[in-house]
């Protein structure tokens, strides 16, 4: 029997299976089945039938969904090779470039303001950061674990805040990728196991409490890579509050870092030593910090994996910014607070007395850890540019 028409109301391009799982639907309901998970569950009891099917079973829902795509272009919308309409695609570029530059101005405008006000040092940022345990079909992240860190660079880690959350019963057919990333990467049980806060009001309770320490809602820091992950976690916790999506802005921790090191530097330096974002990027990305010890919750560090923590990776870009900038400015850095309690600084003393800047000018990794306990890589890097060097 072939498909039925298409309803040319729908103004969506489809694709051959989308008229294959119309008519697989419509039969087991006639059939008396009832899909109780929506969408997703008739995808995956059609998806088999479709993969097992030959190219001429195929082609009538094929030739159905060009007919679709013919019609809908002689209404008058264009459509890329992939079937997107173009108007979609204008659309999301623009709001992509609006979305960067509000948050190069946002940035730009905060240290504009305490630069004016000779309160760079004294300026607060706050980073963030989440484990989850899978993430949907629809692109929707199951959060596991929040970190967050209040930090200047005159005072450093200020203020820590940290949560195991338990997201409840996963979606249906989740459980082994849960499992999958729990076990290479944070190792925190698996829902229904799951540690932490259950009650999504307490969640926003405590987090908004912890930013509110400013007089507005400060934009959030986190890795270019997680940025997806962190605002679609964000989103899903506020839309369960029923608040507005939009109320926390997301950023870039490379963009912060590049103008950050930008303005510190114009207090006494000639030369710029971040000739672009990407360097930043680069050296948050190498992780010198990465096995630093007791910097995590006390799972991670029980469990020796807090590499994986949320909180330790906040607290190690806290690290890695101090180590570039504080110096610029002549600030003192204290064990703890801007880089780990073992950290020798008799290299930053010395070097810092003889050239007035950090010796992270010259290379991405200037602090000398001990071994015992300190990070394999930040002692390699440091090898590699011991002070007789310089």
């Amino acid at each position: 029997m072939a498909p039925k028409k298409f309803n040319k109301r729908n103004h969506q391009p489809k694709g051959p299976y989308y008229f294959f799982m119309m008519e697989f639907k419509k039969k087991q309901e006639a059939a008396g089945h009832i899909f109780r998970g929506g969408v997703h569950e008739v995808q995956l009891r059609a998806s088999p039938h479709w993969n097992s099917m030959t190219n001429e079973q195929k082609e009538p829902y094929q030739k159905m969904a060009q007919e679709h795509r013919d019609w809908l272009r002689q209404n008058g919308e264009k459509y890329t090779s992939q079937g997107i309409p173009l108007t979609m695609v204008e659309a999301e570029q623009k709001a992509k470039q609006a979305k960067g530059d509000l948050i190069k101005n946002t940035i730009s405008d905060m240290l504009d303001k305490a630069v004016a006000n000779n309160e760079l040092e004294k300026l607060e940022f706050y980073f963030i950061s989440f484990a989850y345990f899978c993430v949907t079909s629809g692109g929707t992240y199951i959060p596991a674990e929040m970190g967050l860190v209040r930090y200047s660079l005159k005072d450093g880690v200020m203020d820590k805040l940290h949560m195991f959350i338990d997201p409840g019963k996963l979606p249906l057919g989740m459980a082994y990728d849960a499992k999958q990333h729990s076990e290479s990467d944070h190792q925190l049980p698996i829902p229904p196991d799951a540690k932490g806060e259950k009650d999504n009001d307490e969640i926003i309770l405590k987090l908004f409490s912890f930013l509110s320490q400013q007089e507005k809602m400060p934009p959030l820091f986190t890795e270019t890579n997680d940025i997806r992950m962190v605002e679609n976690i964000l989103k899903g916790i506020l839309n369960q509050g029923s608040m507005d999506e939009n109320t926390l802005l997301v950023c870039p921790l490379s963009e912060l870092f590049y103008q950050l090191k930008r303005a510190t530097e114009s207090f006494g330096m000639d030369i710029k030593t971040f000739p672009s974002v990407h360097i930043a990027q680069a050296i948050i990305q190498k992780d010198v910090y990465e096995y630093t010890k007791d910097i995590s919750c006390e799972f991670h560090e029980d469990q020796g994996n807090g590499k994986y923590c949320p909180l330790s990776r906040c607290v190690r870009w806290a690290y890695i910014i101090s180590d570039s900038c504080c110096l610029d400015l002549s600030i003192e850095m204290k064990p703890g607070r801007h880089l780990p309690m073992n950290a020798d600084t008799a290299l930053y003393s010395v070097y810092s007395a003889w050239t007035g800047y950090s010796p992270i000018s010259h290379r991405p990794m200037s602090m000398r850890v001990n071994h015992k306990g300190g990070s394999p890589v930040a002692n390699a890097s440091v090898s590699e540019y011991k002070l007789a060097k310089l």
